[in-house]
């Protein structure tokens, strides 16, 4: 799967995140969680997950959005997170067989160019995965044809670099509960 991936715009970027100068992501995921607990709280809150919603994770990184995506959706829901790094995927994976859900799963996909189902997601959240994308234009393009009409995306991102807000400052969030209305 990297081989495939390591094909798209985002080559960079998932060599990077499959390094070793990324393993504490998914090793040391429980300080992350807690250095952003506030925000994923807000963040998960302005998504509004709802039953039985069939919903996207981009850039699920250790599986901690999957698995509170997970518990608003419900077994009648179903959690897809994807995430270029290998390393990270393992360790969703291995959350969510602690946790027992069925209804969640993830993949080592880029999201900017997986062939996602069209129509096939009530919602679209990334907490922090969506800045990586090479081409942003293209992959919202391809992301929103795998939302369904009515359909909802939210995001958490940093700001630019310019501006030193990672690590020494607050985090910013940009989030939309904007509806997508079809093509």
């Amino acid at each position: 799967m990297a081989e495939r991936q390591a094909a798209t715009g985002n080559a960079a970027q998932i060599e990077f995140w499959n390094s070793a100068a990324t393993r504490a992501w998914a090793d040391q995921y429980a300080r992350m969680d807690r250095a952003v607990a506030a925000l994923t709280k807000e963040l998960l809150g302005l998504a509004a997950p709802q039953p039985g919603e069939r919903v996207l994770d981009i850039g699920c990184g250790p599986g901690t959005t999957v698995l509170e995506l997970a518990k608003h959706v419900g077994p009648g829901g179903h959690v897809l997170g994807a995430d270029v790094s290998e390393p990270s995927v393992a360790r969703a994976r291995e959350r969510i067989a602690a946790a027992g859900l069925r209804h969640a799963e993830v993949i080592v996909a880029d999201a900017s160019v997986h062939p996602f189902p069209p129509g096939s997601f009530e919602l679209t959240f990334s907490r922090f995965g969506i800045m990586f994308f090479s081409d942003p234009v293209a992959a919202f393009a391809k992301v929103r044809r795998a939302m369904k009409p009515g359909g909802r995306l939210t995001l958490a991102v940093f700001r630019p670099a310019s501006e030193k807000l990672w690590p020494n400052a607050r985090m910013t969030m940009l989030a939309s509960g904007g509806k997508h209305t079809g093509d």
